[in-house]
This record gives structure tokens, sequence and C-alpha cells, in this order.
């Protein structure tokens, strides 16, 4: 999905034939929007419509405001330069009341947009500020500026000759080749310092199709693909963390005696974010009620299933705490680490976030592409078993540690002990 690029800007003669524009604002913005035709053609471009705070200058080195933006697309749609596809908030519902997946607003270029662009655009006056592949919201969802440090240039700069090498390479999703693949890691500052020890997932339109959709549907080089994903990905990542080793091959965190493997798995899930066991009785209420209408059509069948085990399993063993206590006792060695609120569970989430990366990288430098998918690897047929070994073979060097993390906190307290 191609997003209006902030960082593409070019030099236009005044003198040439062109919309007119008469604020210095809307005309920055202009020359923004038809650098992106210009790069771009008739690619769908994404944009937002909402009102919302301007992009500070690391994701916007123009200082391009959000309501020129606008005012440009809206102008050029009414002089029938370009198409505008409003887009809706999550959870948006049709008549019958199905689910539509959320989507942002975009704008596709005419014909004679994309001419206007090409002419008054010299190639030598079209410019592109370096995009980082590092975006930092706050918990009011505003982006936030920051600064580079090690890390952060390090993940930069690795993202940037992941994106490349798979950019070169010929993938096929659903009939069209992926062009202009770029993956923006997604930070939150959850602990409102900068730490950039929260989240870390990137996203990509691609990974809202089912696992099965993706198997079917892509193709890399001409070659079928396959899934392969961490078994217990979070849960292992602590065992590894707490012990010095992962649970599996040898053994699985969701493997409960008296409990169904999926009724494990989203238990765990709730228990890795949410703050202790109220929180997690509550969340797990929550989602049994909640409307399968909020849910999307191909996870609908799934989330019925899953919701008639946890169901049965409540019904067995008489309460919701009962069952947290059984997969606490089985899950010992990383007790510490459950019900420790949402805020924990994105760093979590920002730990399998970096190997996940580190391990795409390592698997580009021995020439083997692979798309990810939070902690699942899509690689050519042929590749899996090399892929599978540098899964479980590499681990990221040099990572920041979050103070107050439960493995540093156990580690301190056997130092104080001993």
């Amino acid at each position: 999905m191609l997003r209006l690029n902030f960082h593409l800007t070019g030099v236009i003669d005044p003198e040439a034939e062109q919309p007119k524009f008469v604020r210095q604002s809307h005309i920055k913005a202009f020359r923004c929007v038809l650098a992106n035709v210009k790069k771009y053609g008739q690619q769908p471009i994404f944009y937002s419509q909402r009102n919302q705070l301007n992009r500070p200058p690391r994701y916007n080195p123009a200082g391009l405001g959000n309501k020129p933006v606008r005012y440009v697309i809206d102008r050029l749609q009414e002089l029938g330069l370009l198409t505008v596809n409003k887009g809706f908030k999550r959870y948006e519902t049709q008549e019958d009341y199905e689910l539509i997946p959320s989507r942002m607003s975009s704008f596709i270029a005419s014909c004679e947009l994309v001419e206007m662009a090409h002419r008054l655009i010299p190639p030598k006056q079209l410019f592109e500020a370096q995009q980082p592949h590092i975006e930092l919201k706050d918990l009011k969802e505003n982006l936030v500026n920051f600064e580079w440090i090690d890390y952060l240039s390090k993940i930069h700069f690795q993202m940037a000759e992941y994106c490349d090498y798979i950019n070169k390479q010929f993938v096929v999703i659903r009939g069209e080749r992926l062009k202009d693949f770029h993956l923006v890691r997604k930070f939150k500052d959850w602990d409102e310092s900068g730490s950039f020890m929260f989240g870390g997932r990137a996203w990509h339109p691609f990974m809202n199709m089912s696992g099965d959709e993706r198997v079917k549907n892509i193709t890399i080089n001409g070659s079928s693909v396959v899934a392969l994903d961490y078994e217990a990905s979070e849960p292992n990542l602590l065992y590894q963390m707490m012990t010095g080793q992962r649970l599996s091959p040898d053994g699985d965190p969701y493997a409960v005696e008296g409990l169904e493997r999926k009724v494990v798995k989203r238990f765990m899930t709730l228990m890795l974010n949410t703050k202790e066991e109220y929180g997690a009785v509550s969340a797990m209420k929550n989602w049994l009620n909640e409307d399968e209408r909020n849910v999307l059509p191909y996870r609908k069948s799934k989330e019925k299933a899953d919701k008639v085990l946890v169901e049965q399993a409540i019904q067995q063993h008489g309460s919701i705490e009962k069952i947290i206590r059984m997969i606490v006792e089985r899950n010992k060695p990383i007790e510490s680490c459950l019900m420790q609120g949402k805020a924990m569970g994105q760093h979590y989430q920002w730990l399998e976030a970096n190997l996940v990366f580190h391990v795409a990288h390592q698997l580009m430098l021995s020439g083997v592409p692979a798309l990810t998918v939070h902690d699942e690897f899509i690689v050519r047929e042929q590749d899996a078993p090399f892929a599978e070994m540098v899964m479980y073979g590499t681990w990221p060097e040099g990572l920041p540690e979050l103070p107050e993390a439960p493995w540093n906190r156990s580690r301190q307290t056997k130092s104080e002990a001993s």
C-alpha cells in the first residue's frame, strides 16, 4: 500500500501552465502531490482525511500541513485530474451488518495529471528525502519526533536493505507484482520516555489475508511458498529470557493437562497483555461477549469455534480464574512475566519483532527472500529447511534492555540474594 510520501517534492516552473494556488502552503502541498504522481503514476496513493496534528519534522521534512494537502487533493478532484476514494474507520458495517475492514482514503491520478507531473517536474528536479522505516506514536496516537540513536540507526538500515532486496524480487500477490515495498516499524511510547521498546511490528495489506490465502495467492520468483512460524512465539521468547532456552521443541507452553491447546493459546494471549488476574478475567469475558459482527469475515468461523472450546473449558473447570491458575502453574518459569499489563505485552511484542526482522535480514544476506507476518515467514518451498535453521539459530545482538522487565527484576533479586 502506497501512502502519500511526504519526503517527495519537485521544483516547478511557476510560469508553466498548471492549476493555480495562492497560498504558499497550498503550493508546497501541490509540489508534494505532483511529485508523488510523477514517481508512482496511476497507482492508488493513500492519505488521511482525518483532522489531526501535522506530522513532526522527522516524518515531514518540508513541513507540510494536513489541511493544505487535503485541500490540494480536493481541488485536483474538482478539476477532474484525480479520483478520490474515501476511506472509513474500523468496524464500518454494511446494510446487512457485515463488517468491512477499515480503509484509508486514497486517490488515483488521471492520465492528464501523470502527463502534467512529468512535464512540470524534470527528472533532475524531483527530490526525495530518505523516509525513515521507523514510526513512534504517543498514547494519543500522535506521531512523535525522535532523535537517531545507535539502535534506531541499526534497524533503519536493516529495514532499508531488506525492503530494497524484496523490491528486487519478483513477488506476486493475487496476480499482481508487489511494488514499492516499504515497511515501517511502528513503536508506541508507553512509558512516555521515547524508549522505542514497545511494539515495533510493521504492517502491509497482504497481512490481512488469512494464512491459507497467503500460501495460495503468493509466489516468490515464480515459486510457490510455504509459511513457517515460531511455535508459541512470545511465551517461548519469555522462556528464553528467563531460563536461557526455549521450551520448544522439548515442550509446549500451551500444553496444559485437561485443556485444549487452542483454549490455552487464547488465555495466554490475554494473560500477556492484561494487568493481574482480574484484568485477564475481564478481558476473557469481553472477548466471549464480543459481537461477531465486529470480526472480519475470514476470522469469524475460527473465532466462533474457539469460543465454543473456551466456554466448554470454563464449564468443565468451574471458572475463568481456575483455568488461569492452571496455565500459570504449567508455566512457572515465566510466571513473573504474565499479567504485567498492556505496556509489558507491547514490550514482549517488541522482543518478537526484533527477532523476526533480524531473521528476515539474515535470510536476505543469504539470498533467501522472505515476507514477514508478525511471527511468520513466507518463503519459497525450496528455502524452507534453511529458513527454519536460521529462525532458531540466530538472535539479534546489542538490543537495549528495559530496566523494569521481569527478567531484569528477577536477575537483580537473584544477585541480591547471592
